[in-house]
C-alpha cells in the first residue's frame, strides 16, 4: 500500500481493485474502472502480480526471521542450560562446602577432646613426676645421711 489522501484522476489498470477509505465513517470498494476516475482515496493496492512479489518477499523474510529466531532460542537455551550449570555447580559447591564445615567441626571436637584427655595425662604425669622427684631427693638426703658415715666406716675399715 502506498499514498495517502490521493486524487486518482486516471487509473486504467484493470487488474488495479482499491478498497480503501474514502471517508472515515463509510468504507468504499473501488471494483469498477469508472469509479477510479473520481474521488479522493487514502491510499492505492499495487497489481496483483507485484501483490505476488510482495507476499513471495515477505514469505521468505518471515522464514529468515524464522530461522534467526530459532537460532536465537537455541541460543537462549543454551545461555539458560550454562546458567542452571552454574547454578548447580554453586549449589554443590556449597553443599561441599557445608560438608567441609560439619567434618571440619567434628574434628575440632574430636581435637579438643584430645586436648582434653592430653591435658589429664599430662597432669598425672606431672604429678608423677613430682612424685618420682620428691621420692628421688628423698632417696639422695638418705644417701647424703649415709654416705658420711660410711665414708667414715669404711676409711676406718681401710686404715686398720
Amino acid at each position: 500500500m502506498y499514498g495517502s489522501d490521493t486524487n486518482v484522476s486516471k487509473m486504467t489498470d484493470k487488474h488495479v481493485i482499491l478498497s480503501e477509505w474514502v471517508n472515515p465513517r463509510k468504507k468504499r470498494v473501488y471494483e469498477l474502472e469508472g469509479e477510479l476516475f473520481t474521488g479522493q482515496i487514502s491510499a492505492v493496492q499495487k497489481p496483483a502480480c507485484c501483490t505476488e512479489n510482495m507476499l513471495s518477499s515477505l514469505k521468505e523474510t518471515m522464514d529468515s526471521l524464522r530461522e534467526e529466531m530459532k537460532i536465537m532460542m537455541h541460543t537462549l537455551k543454551e545461555m539458560k542450560d550454562q546458567q542452571e550449570t552454574r547454578f548447580g555447580n554453586f549449589e554443590k559447591d556449597m553443599s561441599d562446602i557445608k560438608i567441609t564445615i560439619c567434618q571440619l567441626q567434628k574434628t575440632n571436637e574430636v581435637v579438643d577432646d584430645s586436648l582434653d584427655y592430653l591435658g589429664k595425662k599430662c597432669s598425672k604425669l606431672e604429678n608423677a613426676i613430682e612424685e618420682a622427684n620428691n621420692v628421688i631427693k628423698i632417696q639422695e638426703n638418705k644417701i647424703k645421711d649415709l654416705s658420711p658415715k660410711k665414708m667414715f666406716t669404711w676409711k676406718n675399715i681401710i686404715r686398720l
